[in-house]
């Protein structure tokens, strides 16, 4: 799913919600069974994990479009695990998983970027900085400072946390999001459009499908294009 064919397709935020539903699963272990906040993580990450392993074994012919199916599982984990890290984040390891998140997305999505290396080259390293500055503002607490006087204080931390949040959601978001602005003020043809501001089309009728990560013979991203007729969806 982070392949050539996939990657940019989709897995903006996969990986944060592959962390998401790992560290939101090991903090609720000890809730009841009818915690509402495990039910969903164990239904969207079900969801997830078994969607991107059909993708990645399955066998035939298969269209990028097809990862639109992950979409919604998603969104859910990182939705569910960012409130609720963000809540705890006075508890230290919330802060260290919250942290690893927000660098890893923004990491993620200049790697995807990357990928298109002439279109807006400076906006992967806006990104990066986004994302460290973020981190470092969650580890170190920047929205509990405390100064003299009530007010003031409680004004700053208002003020500092909404940053926080805001300089976190650009870290991870602003990637994916002029992706799609690219994609949607691209004019694109061929059979199966993919994503993104070169509009390139694949050719053929989709590809073949093998190994974990990417589609593709032997596992490879990008494998050969199947010439059979297609059969309808």
């Amino acid at each position: 799913m982070f392949g050539t064919s996939f990657g940019a397709e989709v897995s903006w935020l996969l990986p944060a919600a592959l962390i998401l539903l790992a560290a939101g699963l090991w903090f609720t272990r000890r809730e009841a069974r009818a915690s509402r906040t495990r039910a969903a993580l164990i239904l969207w990450g079900g969801w997830l994990l078994v969607t991107a392993g059909v993708f990645s074994f399955m066998s035939g012919i298969v269209h990028p479009y097809y990862a639109v199916a992950l979409a919604p599982a998603i969104a859910a984990l990182v939705g569910i695990g960012s409130v609720e890290l963000w809540r705890g984040r006075g508890y230290w390891p919330a802060r260290i998983v919250l942290a690893v998140v927000i660098l890893g997305s923004s990491a993620w999505s200049a790697v995807l970027l990357g990928r298109d290396a002439s279109w807006l080259p400076w906006l992967r390293i806006v990104i990066v900085v986004l994302g460290v500055a973020a981190a470092a503002a969650i580890l170190l607490r920047l929205d509990s400072l405390r100064f003299a006087g009530q007010n003031t204080a409680g004004r700053f931390r208002n003020a500092a946390a909404a940053a926080v949040v805001v300089v976190s959601l650009l870290a991870g978001g602003l990637g994916t999001a002029a992706w799609t602005l690219a994609t949607a003020a691209t004019a694109h043809s061929g059979s199966i459009p993919t994503s993104g501001p070169s509009g390139s089309a694949m050719g053929g009728f989709g590809i073949r499908a093998g190994g974990f990560g990417a589609a593709g013979g032997a596992g490879q991203a990008g494998g050969p294009v199947s010439r059979e007729r297609p059969t309808p969806d």
